[in-house]
This record gives structure tokens, sequence and C-alpha cells, in this order.
């Protein structure tokens, strides 16, 4: 089978092509869609709507991974960036943090209660 270049598929057609892909993977394992199920946690019904429609959520996704010893291609989903020079590096270890408050630092007095405050309706 020829594959077209992932440049040129469409979000969904890459959803319709990973359901099409686990049902290969899983088949060529000689596993049943209840194997898979059970390992992953879910019905038979998630595994075989995944295969055929590729709509999963991601966590399940993770776990199809997962029973079909596929660990590793999770990882390879979203790569860390590489670091090529000395900039890049400093760049790396900046962390972004959040702004600081105009306000922060600043309490608003509590109003006290003591035997000198006037008490409302007394």
């Amino acid at each position: 089978m020829h594959q077209r270049p992932l440049i040129n598929r469409t979000p969904s057609a890459l959803v319709k092509r990973a359901g099409e892909q686990a049902r290969a993977r899983r088949l060529a394992l000689g596993l049943t869609r209840a194997v898979v199920a059970e390992r992953m946690g879910v019905s038979i019904e998630t595994v075989r709507r995944f295969e055929t429609t590729g709509q999963i959520a991601f966590e399940r996704l993770v776990r199809f991974a997962v029973a079909l010893d596929l660990q590793p291609n999770v990882d390879a989903l979203f790569p860390a960036v590489p670091v090529e020079t000395l900039e890049d590096l400093e760049r790396a270890e900046t962390r972004r943090q959040r702004g600081v408050r105009r306000d922060a630092g600043v309490r608003k007095a509590r109003p006290t209660v003591g035997p000198d405050t006037p008490r409302s309706g007394a």
C-alpha cells in the first residue's frame, strides 16, 4: 500500500489513518479486540470505534499504544527541541515565570472586632 506524504494529509485523514494502522498492528501481533480492550481497561466497542474511525481520547490512545508495545512512539509525538547553540541552551534554561501582581504583598486591612468597635444593629 502506497502512503501519501504526511505533509499533504488533513488532520481528519491522519486520525483515520492512525486507527487503520492500530488495527493492522493489532492483527500483526495476533491480538483480538477483546485482549486489547482488556489491556486498555476499556470496552471492545472503544477499540472497534478507534480502529474504524480513528476517534479516541488522548489518554486512551496512549493506553492503546502501551497495549501494542508502542510506548516509545508516544514520546515521539512531541520530541524535545534540539539545542544547537549556546543561545538555544540559555533560552531553554530560562523558564517563564508568572507576572507579579501589582498589589502583591499589599494586604487589605481586616476589620477588627473589639470592645470599642460599634456593632450594627446594637
